[in-house]
């Protein structure tokens, strides 16, 4: 079987136009009778399809009407020669929303681009706002260059190579959102999965369909995409000689090959192997499922999406445990991970067990265990015996800023940034402390009502954070005096925020 690569290159042809003297590749589609092709690739006319997580996507090429004939060529070619080197969920995310984005802007829908128009929207907010766009913009342009394709320019991807976007590792604020879980909502939880196998025959094959969920939601914390790929033969039970051994081969979600799903060896309770064997069962009597079909059925008889798997998981938290409606599966790996990490467990165990491609994550929990949170909770004010102690404190009355001159106004740094519109200090000489970081806490600072207050706020928060970081790294957090001081101040700046809103 050719691989991807030779495909490519078999379905390009080498053409010339007059009217622009330059060499341009069409892509030419490849020929089926089925019209199937790799990772469930269907090209009919100009609507591609493709399956991602159990989800038909769609790409119809005829709607793209701003783009250029020449970049619908390239751009076809590019998706193709992705479509079995990514997972079928980022060409989605991605490659697909790059395709939108290129036809609701003229100037980026012919080639060559200009450097300045690129530049305006690698730089704006709605470009930024989707995330992996500017990556898959990037991968799109080298992917040009390397083919060595026309409207494909040198200098331009230079340029387009020195552009780091700042990446905010979103584990390292592990502490803004300490995943806990009320006890009483894992009560019930456990609670509902709890059903004995005498149970089992009279409830419905929907009914044990939610309770394995949950329960295999609550043992191993699995992602919807890692559910919607297991099947019946991943279920392995040994008889020993005096207990019975249970496992199930959990897919892995990005730690994979692009054609084969690598899996993993999990051990699981008895009482949840005895609910999955009573759900196969129930699957070969209703639809004929075959040992290697399907574990999780749709009352289509069609294998469960994994949106509709999340859904499912979503609405029975929220009904059956109490949850919110928007705590899905991803707070229970949360939960699972932070459990381990206050038991002790090492960060490559998190890390194998969360199907996690590095031990960062794992890191991040492990700095989350209760004695660490409590000193963190205490630096970023959320503490409520140094509320009290603050509350004590104030600061002068609320002002407008036009009742005062500019001169008056302070002004100041956190880390690197400007600080200028907050308050006015009525002082008569210079302060002797350092702005902004005393303000809150001083008699003489009148804040202004419509200051930026939040601005300051969130400032000292990635201040402490940084000073959290590095004595964490020291391991002499405890005895670091800069966080104690960053405490105050934040708890200070809280309540003046929550006094001019109460105004």
């Amino acid at each position: 079987m050719k691989n991807i690569k030779q495909l490519e290159i078999e379905f390009f042809s080498k053409e010339r136009f007059d009217d622009i003297n330059q060499d341009y590749y069409r892509f030419n589609p490849p020929v089926s009778k089925t019209g199937k092709f790799t990772a469930d690739l269907q090209m009919e006319s100009d609507v591609w399809s493709f399956l991602a997580n159990g989800e038909r996507t769609k790409i119809n090429w005829s709607k793209l009407t701003h783009l250029s004939n020449q970049m619908k060529e390239v751009l076809k070619g590019f998706i193709f020669s992705q479509i079995n080197r990514v997972a079928s969920s980022y060409i989605k995310s991605s490659h697909v929303e790059l395709l939108k984005y290129l036809n609701k802007n003229e100037e980026l829908c012919t080639l060559p681009w200009r450097w300045e128009d690129l530049n305006y929207h690698i730089g704006s907010e709605s470009f930024l706002i989707k995330g992996r766009l500017f990556y898959c913009l990037k991968a799109f342009y080298k992917w040009g260059i390397d083919r060595g394709l026309f409207g494909f320019e040198n200098d331009l991807y230079d340029l387009l190579s020195e552009i780091k976007l700042g990446k905010l590792n979103s584990y390292s604020k592990v502490y803004l959102r300490q995943t806990t879980i009320d006890l009483e909502k894992i009560n019930n939880l456990r609670k509902f999965v709890s059903v004995e196998n005498e149970k089992l025959n009279f409830i419905s094959r929907k009914e044990l369909t939610e309770v394995i969920l949950l329960q295999l939601c609550l043992e191993l914390a699995p992602r919807p995409s890692q559910i919607f790929n297991l099947n019946n033969n991943d279920l392995i039970v040994i008889d020993g000689i005096k207990e019975k051994y249970c496992t199930l081969n959990l897919p892995m979600s990005k730690k994979r090959n692009p054609i084969i799903v690598e899996k993993r060896v999990r051990k699981i309770t008895n009482s949840l192997s005895d609910k999955i064997a009573k759900l196969i069962v129930l699957n070969q009597a209703s639809f004929n499922i075959q040992e290697d079909g399907a574990l999780f059925i749709s009352e289509r008889g069609r294998r469960m999406s994994a949106n509709s798997i999340m859904i499912m998981i979503s609405k029975c938290l929220k009904s059956k445990a109490g949850f919110e409606l928007d705590e899905s599966t991803i707070i229970l790996r949360h939960y699972l991970a932070q459990s381990l990490a206050d038991q002790g467990a090492s960060a490559e165990v998190i890390a194998e067990l969360l199907g996690h491609n590095s031990t960062l994550p794992a890191r991040a929990y492990i700095a989350a265990t209760p004695k660490i949170a409590e000193i963190k909770t205490k630096a970023l004010g959320k503490s409520n015996s140094y509320k009290n102690i603050i509350e004590m404190l104030n600061t002068g009355k609320l002002i407008s800023r036009m009742d005062v001159q500019k001169a008056k106004w302070v002004k100041g740094l956190i880390g690197t940034q400007y600080i200028g519109d907050i308050g006015s200090c009525s002082l008569e000489k210079a302060c002797p402390k350092n702005p902004v970081f005393s303000c809150y806490t001083c008699k003489k600072f009148n804040p202004f009502k419509d200051g930026e207050h939040e601005k300051v706020l969130h400032g000292l928060e990635e201040n402490a954070q940084f000073f959290i970081d590095t004595g964490e790294k020291k391991k002499d957090i405890q005895f670091n005096r800069t966080i104690t001081q960053l405490e105050e101040t934040i708890v200070a700046v809280k309540n003046i925020i929550t006094y001019i809103k109460t105004q």
